[in-house]
């Protein structure tokens, strides 16, 4: 802890400078790397996420062409994983830090534009996907999306490359075989420097007939902002407010309530995802192992979150107190990546009953498996998880806030509850009749069915691929 308060210190007496030198800046970024390495996200750092973002132009400007592309796409990580209000947090980072960097790139990088310069190729069939990771499980979430499009653009007869900058999974390889029109490049040699010149050769080699990422920053913002003749998409995983890409893909939860500077390049689809990424074949024996290690009984009501740690608020945690209160048979179990703390002190009574586990990251499959219903952190809600648990036949709860409006399409109407005494209730009724408990996993399995591939097309007739 003591690291961390150095840490925090240092950030706050920077802000207090009247002028800011490249020292600076490099001192902001050891810390930013030791806020996602040694002190795992640890959400105290919130008290300096406003004050630094008002200096991150200053700490920008006198970064190198390499070094300022990394340091931007370090500190929106570091602001957006601090923001607890995510409408708030599309206005903020586009003004503090979007809008700066895209300055900075057209006027750092300007001699390098006749570099993003394409030809293009009449009646191109070949779509490229430039993606940070390609995985599927662990904590890189958009790769299920990565995989998702992919094999819908293939399905549909397009021919995708995949340029992977990071980490490459089986399960893409696998895709790979399965697809002849199907190319991936690993980029091998790590470095900002080498990535780039390699993606800029395979553009002008492949001559896509359009390019989509997934970055909101780092690389995929340099084409956004540089690149000309070849048309740039943003799928977007969360934040969506962003001064560049031709075109942002956005979900179409936010069809009615979005704060894009932006609206008339915004494309709403139906999101979707690849069925076999939400609800593998369960794996009994790990499921078995997972139920022996928590000491879960049949007799149990088992209740999951899966998320980063930071999402999981007071106010959530306040209501998990309760509800454990008020039924001893209800186990509640935590899982996700990053600071533990304040879950640890919400929870201690129950965790020293074993009622409530708080897990790093886990496999999210055997967890979903094992568990009886899903719920809904607030007020940043589940992503994914939420239809990973639905996909595999389990109920999940939703507190109702304003908020919720966005999200609705993607959650059970009737699992909607006001407070924690409506949520046992809920749980309670469904528990003890088993038709009605069968009816709500039919019902979420139903949702989740809307999500499938069969609502590509859709989407891809919207890019007018």
């Amino acid at each position: 802890m003591q690291g961390i308060k150095h840490d925090i210190s240092q950030l706050q007496d920077l802000c207090c400078k009247d002028i800011l030198t490249i020292e600076d800046t490099a001192t902001v970024s050891k810390i930013l790397r030791n806020y996602f390495d040694l002190h795992g996200r640890n959400q105290s750092f919130v008290i300096t996420k406003d004050a630094l973002a008002k200096r991150f132009k200053e700490l920008l400007a006198p970064c190198g062409m390499i070094q300022g592309v990394e340091f931007a796409e370090q500190f929106y990580l570091f602001n957006y994983t601090l923001s607890q209000d995510y409408e708030r947090s599309q206005k903020e980072i586009y003004e503090a830090i979007a809008k700066p960097f895209k300055d900075w790139v057209l006027q750092k990088w300007d001699h390098m534009r006749p570099g993003f310069e394409f030809s293009t190729r009449n009646g191109s069939n070949t779509i490229m996907i430039v993606a940070r990771h390609c995985t599927t499980v662990g904590k890189y979430a958009p790769g299920k999306s990565i995989y998702s499009w992919a094999e819908a653009l293939l399905v549909e007869g397009y021919h995708v490359d995949i340029i992977c900058l990071g980490d490459l999974e089986d399960k893409f390889s696998d895709l790979e075989k399965k697809y002849k029109n199907l190319r991936i490049s690993k980029l091998i040699v790590p470095g900002l420097k080498i990535e780039i010149v390699s993606i800029l050769e395979i553009i002008r080699l492949n001559r896509p007939r359009c390019i989509l990422s997934e970055m909101e920053f780092g690389i995929g913002a340099l084409l956004g902002i540089l690149s000309k003749n070849i048309p740039t998409y943003y799928l977007c995983q969360g934040f969506y407010n962003l001064p560049w890409y031709e075109k942002i893909v956005l979900s179409n939860i936010h069809k009615e309530n979005n704060l894009s500077e932006r609206k008339k390049d915004l494309i709403f689809m139906h999101p979707f995802i690849s069925r076999t990424l939400l609800a593998p074949e369960p794996n009994h024996a790990a499921i078995s192992d997972a139920k022996r290690k928590l000491q879960i009984s049949d007799t149990d009501i088992v209740l999951s979150a899966l998320g980063r740690m930071e999402k999981f608020s007071p106010e959530f945690l306040d209501d998990c107190v309760a509800l454990l209160g008020a039924n001893s048979r209800i186990k509640l179990i935590l899982a996700g990546p990053n600071d533990q703390s304040v879950c640890r002190e919400k929870l201690a009574r129950y965790i020293d009953e074993f009622r409530v586990f708080v897990l790093p990251l886990s496999d999210a499959h055997t967890l979903g498996y094992l568990s009886d219903f899903g719920i809904d952190s607030y007020p940043n809600p589940a992503g994914l998880s939420a239809l990973e648990f639905m996909a595999k036949g389990k109920p999940f709860f939703t507190k109702q806030r304003q908020e919720l409006s966005m999200w609705s399409k993607q959650r059970q109407p009737e699992f909607v509850y006001e407070d924690h005494i409506h949520l046992n209730l809920l749980i309670t009724q469904l528990t003890s009749n088993k038709k009605s408990m069968q009816k709500a996993r039919d019902g979420a399995l139903e949702l989740v069915n809307i999500y499938g591939l069969k609502r590509a097309k859709e989407t891809l007739n919207a890019l007018c691929l």
